[in-house]
This record gives structure tokens, C-alpha cells and sequence, in this order.
């Protein structure tokens, strides 16, 4: 392919598009394997075999990192920096014997970046999004703001409604965000730091003669290239090749998946998902009132405008409205907005979904009540269906309906009028 036919995005939207196909479709070898996490493979790493989002632990005492050799402070997971550092070593040692060159952009061989930390990214996300309510949302509407069940609602109208599955709160909800790295899995591996945006670098290196005894050699030892980052490897966790790594850390032997990889290494988000709601709202409400502890309403009274200063309210969570239910009633709310899905739900689907969560909770535990909460979602949302490509184009509520916004300590849970 000749080399004009490159796009980045510096070409507009409509331009980059089109020559970003060309490179998909013409440049990348048909014949070998890959893996592409822009697109269909976007949830890699992010999602176990049931489809729950989830994040890699690594304070425990498996010690799921591990370091890079000759790297500045790169780690990965254990088993696969033990893998590449044998891939490394066997394919410099095929260099060495001048039966084959490198292609461009992969040497000296050395990892730039592999695992970045999910606990970190989301703490700064969260405390932008505690910024942007403080300072400006919650200021716009501080009229309206008298106690926290006003805060929520304004939560949920303001926010959640226009910019939930941009600007999700809860933990499943930033896991599944399409600008969220496959790098958080600590499974991937990046040889360069290359825009991949740009495929003036990636033809170079696809088009290499020598390119597909690279991607097989990395092959041997379990790993498979990214088709939209090809200077990127990525372990394959079904791979017999890499099982080997796997099984020597601890990894249960399951030939042809993961395994138990995502048991051993990893925990479900939605098991924090509450927690971290709760400690959201009632921490950015608590800040909301400190800064701002009154406001001045007026009313008319014997033809006379009369204005008077009320103190805002502090959140009492020992009330008993704010209970356990309250809570999950809540939740499903908020992930419900940050997950688009073709269709609406009723005021009776939602209320439905909240009687299960109930029964689980008060039978058995939360942690069933929030298994129920995640898996009504998760058989609604686009986020998981094709890898998330139609995420930002789904259509966010049916034509016609409303959001019913009422406050959560009455019998009638928040849905849609049907």
C-alpha cells in the first residue's frame, strides 16, 4: 500500500476516518493472528469470562506485579513479564543469528509502558469530577439545593441524565470507558510510545518483511499483536504458551481459557460500586454545604418581597431512610444512566429489579443484592455488546418518555413513565 494512504487525527473527522479504514483493511497481514483493542477487543483484560467489569488487585500477597529488567520502573503482571522477558531473550538470540531483522519502531526491545494503575486513574477522575460539582454544577443549581435528597436530585437530573455514560461515577461504570486503557490490565505490553492515532508509524512496521516472524515468534511464548498498536503485545490468556507462565504462578491449569486467572488476579467492580457512590455523594454534598452552609430565598408576602437565609442541611446517615435499600434503589439508578441501552425502563422494571436486590440482601448478603443490581444492567447495556463500538452512538432513552425524578424514601422507586 502506498505510503500516502496514512491518516492520524490530524486529518478532521471525516478524512481520518476514511484513511484510518484504508490501513485497517489493506495494511495489517490477513493471514496472522491478532488481537485489535480499539475495537472488538476493547474490554480485554477489563471483563472476566461472565462479562463483569473488573480491575487487576495488586495489594495482596501474591505480588500480581512484577518488574521489567533494564526498564524504568515498567511492571506488569507476574507471569507475563516472565513470559516476554523469555520472548525477548529467544527472539534477540534469532537477531543475533542474522536470519531476520526487527521491523521498525520495536527496538531495543524494551517495554515503555505496561501496567498502569485503575485505583489511581479513578482517583483522579473522581476528584475532578468532585471539582466540577462543587465549584460549578452544584453552584449552578444552589437554589435548589436545601438538603441532600435536593443534592441528589440534582445529581441525577443535571449529571447523570446528560452525562452519565461520558462522566460515570461508579467503578464498573470508569472500567468501561472507552478511553480508559487496556493498559490498567497490566497485559499489555507497549514497546514504543507511538501515537496510535497516527499509521505513518504502524505501516512501516506491518508492511516489514520481517514482521511476521516477529508477531510469530511472540506467538511462542503466548503473546499476540495489536492490530491497532502493533508495537504493543498483548498476553493471550487462552493460549497454551502462556498457560505455562500462568500455571507456574498459581494459575489453576483450564486448557483453552483463561482459567481461573480473573478469580486469582482480579475483583469485581461492582462489589465496590455502592461504597463508593455513597462516598462520593455524601462527600462532595458535605463539601457543597461547607463552602456554601446557606441560601437566600425569596418570596412575597403582603405584596412584598421578602428575602430570608436558610441554613443548608448536613446529611444524617444514621437516618433510617438511608438504609441499605435507599442505597441500592440509588445505585441502580446511576448505573443505569451510565450505560446506554436501546431501550427505556419502567417505573414496574425498575421496581421489579429493586424487589430481587431486596430479597437477595435480606436472605442471604449485599454482596447477592449487588450480583442483582449488576446483572439487570449488564443485560441492557451496549457497553459490552461488540466490544463497545456503539457505546457513544446508542440511542440514550426511547422517544417520548420522562424521567421521573422522586425523592428515595417513597414507595415508588425512579424509572421512566411508561
Amino acid at each position: 500500500m502506498p505510503s500516502k494512504y496514512i491518516g492520524n487525527n490530524n486529518h478532521g473527522a471525516e478524512a481520518s476516518y476514511k484513511l484510518r479504514s484504508i490501513y485497517k483493511h489493506l495494511s495489517f497481514p490477513s493471514d496472522i493472528p491478532y488481537i485489535d483493542t480499539a475495537n472488538e477487543n476493547r474490554l480485554y483484560g477489563k471483563v472476566d469470562r461472565r462479562g463483569d467489569a473488573c480491575y487487576l488487585m495488586t495489594e495482596d500477597s501474591k505480588g500480581a506485579l512484577e518488574y521489567f529488567e533494564g526498564t524504568s520502573g515498567v511492571f506488569g503482571v507476574n507471569f507475563v513479564v516472565r513470559a516476554f522477558e523469555d520472548f525477548r531473550r529467544s527472539y534477540i538470540e534469532l537477531l543475533a543469528s542474522n536470519s531476520t531483522q526487527p521491523p521498525p519502531g520495536i527496538m531495543p526491545l524494551l517495554p515503555t509502558s505496561c501496567w498502569h494503575s485503575f485505583d489511581l486513574l479513578r482517583e483522579n477522575h473522581i476528584s475532578e469530577m468532585k471539582k466540577y460539582f462543587v465549584s460549578f454544577l452544584l453552584k449552578r443549581n444552589e437554589k435548589d439545593i436545601q438538603n441532600f435528597d435536593d443534592f441528589v436530585r440534582v445529581f441525577i437530573k443535571e449529571h447523570m441524565e446528560p452525562m452519565g455514560v461520558q462522566f460515570p461515577i461508579t467503578r464498573t461504570g470508569i472500567v468501561l470507558l472507552n478511553n480508559t486503557p487496556t493498559e490498567v490490565s497490566g497485559l499489555a505490553i507497549n514497546l514504543s510510545e507511538n501515537d496510535i492515532s497516527d499509521d505513518s508509524v504502524k505501516t512501516p512496521m506491518v508492511e516489514s518483511e520481517y514482521f511476521t516472524t516477529y508477531v510469530a515468534k511472540a506467538e511462542q511464548f503466548g503473546f499476540l499483536v495489536d492490530k491497532n498498536a502493533p508495537w504493543r503485545l498483548v498476553a493471550n490468556l487462552s493460549s497454551t504458551k502462556m498457560l505455562r507462565y500462568m500455571v507456574r504462578a498459581g494459575v489453576r491449569r483450564m486448557p483453552g481459557s483463561a482459567s481461573d486467572y480473573f478469580e486469582e488476579y482480579c475483583m469485581k467492580t461492582h462489589m465496590h460500586d455502592m461504597d463508593d457512590l455513597r462516598g462520593f455523594l455524601t462527600s462532595t454534598y458535605q463539601s457543597f454545604v461547607a463552602s456554601n452552609p446557606s441560601v437566600k430565598r425569596t418570596a412575597v408576602c403582603s405584596g412584598k418581597t421578602v428575602s430570608r437565609l436558610s441554613h443548608r442541611k448536613p446529611i444524617d446517615e444514621t437516618e433510617k431512610k438511608y438504609n441499605v435499600v435507599y442505597w441500592l434503589r440509588l445505585l441502580l439508578r446511576v448505573r443505569l444512566e451510565e450505560s446506554p441501552s436501546e431501550s427505556s425502563i419502567s417505573v414496574r422494571q425498575f421496581q421489579k429489579i429493586i424487589t430481587r436486590a431486596k430479597i437477595a440482601y435480606r436472605y442471604y448478603n449485599l454482596e447477592r443484592a449487588l450480583n442483582v443490581i449488576n446483572q439487570a444492567v449488564k443485560g441492557r447495556s451496549l457497553a459490552y455488546a461488540n466490544g463497545g463500538n456503539q457505546i457513544m452512538i446508542a440511542k440514550r432513552l426511547d422517544n417520548g418518555t420522562k424521567i421521573v425524578i422522586e425523592s428515595l424514601d417513597r414507595v415508588t422507586p425512579m424509572g421512566k413513565e411508561t
